[in-house]
């Protein structure tokens, strides 16, 4: 009967402290900057851009991104985002998060050189992989929809937290 309370009692502490490590929060007042490589699928474009995040409530991050698409087809794209993320911590290395926000974009048609500029909604998910203490690997992919047509939009990035 020990050795079964024992084992209880040690497995239960084993649960414990993984738990902290799987359920910690991303702090409250945490913010991050990053840069991007981004493809888009409307018209294939390959883009860069740059992100800022602040961690408003434990868990809870705003992101603000701006990217811009290089010519391709006779189409450029240049857009701004803001997005929400609900961060799941797992472990100390890896960050899940479903996100969801809205976006300005504006395309450049440079046969006819007309712009249209369009507003629309961005649901996805990313993930990030610590690499150091303070800097963090990641993927993203996202669905923005706009008004007569979505494009999906997948990006790699770093980022740095402070």
């Amino acid at each position: 009967m020990k050795k079964l309370l024992l084992s209880f009692c040690l497995a239960f502490m084993a649960m414990n402290v993984s738990a902290r490590y799987i359920f910690e929060p991303s702090q409250k007042g945490e913010s991050a900057v990053g840069v991007q490589i981004l493809y888009a699928s409307w018209t294939p474009n390959i883009g860069i851009g740059a992100r800022y995040q602040y961690c408003v409530i434990d868990n809870v991050r705003a992101e603000l991104m701006f990217d811009y698409f290089i010519k391709n087809k006779g189409y450029s794209m240049w857009d701004i985002n803001l997005n929400a993320h609900y961060v799941w911590n797992i472990g100390e290395h890896f960050r899940l998060y479903p996100l969801a926000g809205v976006c300005f974009a504006s395309w450049k048609d440079h046969v006819l050189n007309d712009t249209d500029p369009r507003i629309g909604l961005n649901v996805g998910a990313g993930l990030q992989v610590r690499v150091k203490e303070n800097f963090w690997l990641g993927a993203e992919a996202k669905l923005q929809e706009m008004r007569t047509y979505h494009q999906g939009v997948v990006n790699l990035n770093a980022t740095y937290c402070f």
